[in-house]
């Protein structure tokens, strides 16, 4: 009689041990149920349907051979074509790739470029990924704003950011079957949105701010004027000054009067679309996707949530993505003025 075993789940993507696919096999030889294979093996239904199939059609529980990608020949002008013009074209598609090899003489229909491209030089067709626009101004100043501070000390500084969360969306994506009925993404006209105000620095973070309206001057005012009571019960060791973008609603709060009155120190000359320079956007994109797959039916579950997620954030993240940033200043200008990305931090030191 077969014995029970503790347990014989897979270490990582359903793959057993030697010793266990030699009790699994013993348990399948001999007819067990399903149901009394898992329970004597402890592996999930799936594993044991999966090595159940394998022992049918191959006699053995071995992994069947993967099939060799199709590799481009060196030789081949037609590939090789095809590769450059897919790397210069700003917007390639199969129609505009196709008519720049017809006027080298190469004539082949878009069909056959898919093809290429997918199975020789191994291309996937995905969306573009949106990037706020950076004109020539913009990445001078980029540019000027990081050089002039080379050795900024982050820790003396607020980072502070609005974003919106909206009641009742899905998320964009999801997986399905071939030949089931596409599930479309049903979006309200008009959903209820909340604009949350927040700041963070390295040794503690302010309560968030909700606006459910558009943010104009007398609204920021309130903002400001109650971020500054509020991190008066923080225990902050250092003078801190406050990080702003450019919106219209922001640039008041950098007069010399405002200033004076209320005793807010302001970063100046904030480059015009930087967000891939300020920290609080990796934290806003934390909280998106701790929220995704939720359903809020009330603005107010909505408010909860959020600031639910917010106090539970580890403030060693805040911490990281804040000492992060002088990295990001020098990738800046590497890239001579360009949106930071990984691949281009990887060169940075």
């Amino acid at each position: 009689m077969v014995k029970a075993k503790k347990s014989l789940r897979p270490r990582s993507c359903g793959h057993l041990t030697e010793e266990g696919k030699k009790y699994m096999l013993e348990c399948i030889v001999k007819g067990l149920s399903l149901d009394e294979t898992v329970r004597l093996t402890g592996c999930a239904k799936r594993t044991v349907l999966k090595y159940t199939a394998r022992w049918q059609a191959n006699g053995n529980l071995d992994s069947p051979p993967r099939k060799k990608k199709k590799r481009m020949p060196g030789n081949c002008t037609r590939f090789r074509r095809l590769r450059g013009f897919l790397l210069s074209q700003e917007d390639p598609t199969s129609r505009s790739l196709a008519r720049d090899l017809a006027e080298k003489g190469d004539a082949i229909s878009p069909r056959q470029v898919r093809r290429i491209l997918r199975e020789y030089i191994g291309a996937r067709y995905v969306p573009k990924v949106r990037a706020q626009m950076l004109t020539p101004e913009h990445k001078a100043k980029r540019i000027k704003f990081a050089q002039d501070r080379a050795l900024w000390d982050t820790s003396k500084v607020w980072f502070s950011d609005e974003a919106y969360f909206k009641v009742g969306l899905r998320p964009k994506n999801h997986w399905n079957l071939r030949g089931r009925r596409k599930k479309f993404r049903r979006e309200v006209p008009h959903p209820i949105q909340v604009m949350v105000w927040g700041a963070i620095s390295r040794e503690a973070r302010a309560p968030l701010q909700f606006s459910t309206g558009n943010m104009n001057w007398e609204s920021y005012k309130k903002v400001l004027l109650k971020w500054k009571k509020d991190i008066g019960g923080v225990k902050v060791t250092r003078v801190m000054s406050l990080m702003q973008d450019g919106a219209p609603a922001h640039k008041p709060a950098l007069k010399p009067e405002f200033a004076q009155s209320s005793k807010i120190q302001i970063v100046p000359d904030w480059p015009p679309n930087s967000c891939d320079l300020n920290p609080i956007e990796n934290i806003w994109g934390y909280m998106a996707g701790k929220l995704q797959r939720k359903k809020f039916k009330t603005l107010e579950d909505l408010k909860a949530a959020l600031k639910e997620v917010w106090d539970a954030i580890p403030q060693e993240m805040i911490r990281n993505a804040i000492d992060d940033v002088p990295k990001r200043l020098r990738t800046v200008i590497a890239e001579k003025g360009e949106k930071v990305t990984k691949e281009a931090k990887k060169n940075i030191e």
